[in-house]
């Protein structure tokens, strides 16, 4: 082992350290990570803004009868992945004769619960823990970008995007966009969550060796925070301005072939995830509430 690889390890290992004790220090400073309000997001053009009611009663049931791992993975039912599973569970609504993908995939899934008639989970790099963990359950792997799924045309029923989205560099998360309206079957949908919509547009990064990738966003670094995913993820994150959001994504949809939601999710009137948690006490304002991006083919 070469002198500069133990000085990277040693520079890696303080890094978790730190993001361990106190994450993302500045990310909780920074006023322009606010959310976009809920009544500013009708300000989207041709897009059904509405809410998600998750109700305690029917989340606890999906984690039962599709996810009961997950106590041996969180601390809390309502932790903050648990409710963007669970969501996207409910809104894709899964039959025996769906073709389903999970793009982007990662390591947290409910693909291999499902009765579908294929199940695919999607990602650059799929890991050999996660297919082993999935093995003899009817699950497909395919590795490719977000943008280039390698699937026919009109040939899927149901997509989702968890936690992933605000990940992809470059024009990837465009190009995804354009993927999923060429892959979805009429009749079909897609569920990208979360949405980081905030006050203002920025590119988060926990490295300074990560380029810029659009100059309209402002640069935001933060060393202490697991926001950009870290060496998995790209060390990169975007978090949309309504503007941004418009120029990047909507304005890449067809409408008159797909019908665009914005829903935030919600437990009645509590907005979901649930900031005061023990367990997302250090997270960033930007998680609260989270948003679901909704297409529908027609």
């Amino acid at each position: 082992m070469t002198v500069g690889s133990v000085t990277n390890k040693l520079r890696e290992g303080v890094r978790r350290a730190v993001i361990l004790s106190t994450p993302n220090l500045r990310l909780r400073s920074v006023s322009g990570l606010h959310p976009a309000s809920f009544e500013a997001l009708h300000g989207l053009s041709g897009v059904e803004v509405a809410t998600l009611d998750l109700a305690a009663f029917d989340h606890l049931r999906f984690l039962q009868q599709q996810y009961p791992e997950w106590r041996s993975k969180f601390s809390h039912p309502r932790y903050k992945k648990l409710v963007e599973l669970s969501a996207t569970f409910h809104l894709l609504d899964i039959a025996p004769s769906h073709c389903y993908v999970d793009a982007a995939g990662g390591c947290f899934t409910f693909i291999g619960s499902l009765s579908a008639r294929r199940k695919i989970l999607h990602d650059r790099f799929v890991s050999a823990r996660l297919r082993t963990a999935l093995a003899g359950k009817n699950v497909e792997f395919l590795e490719s970008p977000a943008e280039s799924i390698p699937l026919p045309d009109g040939s899927v029923d149901r997509i989702s995007c968890h936690h992933s989205f605000e990940h992809f560099q470059g024009d990837s998360d465009t190009g995804f966009i354009l993927e999923v309206q060429r892959l979805l079957a009429p009749g079909g949908r897609a569920c990208i969550v979360p949405i980081f919509l905030a006050q203002k547009y920025y590119e988060i990064v926990d490295s300074v060796r990560v380029p810029r990738f659009d100059p309209a966003a402002e640069r935001l670094y933060d060393p202490t925070s697991p926001f950009p995913g870290g060496r998995f993820s790209g060390r990169f994150a975007r978090v949309y301005d309504l503007e941004a959001f418009t120029r990047r994504v909507l304005q890449h949809i067809d409408r008159s072939r797909i019908t665009v939601r914005v829903l935030e999710i919600r437990d009645g009137d509590k907005s979901l995830p649930e900031k005061s948690l023990p367990c997302h006490r250090t997270d960033p304002v930007i998680d609260f509430p989270y948003r679901v991006l909704v297409l529908d083919k027609n």
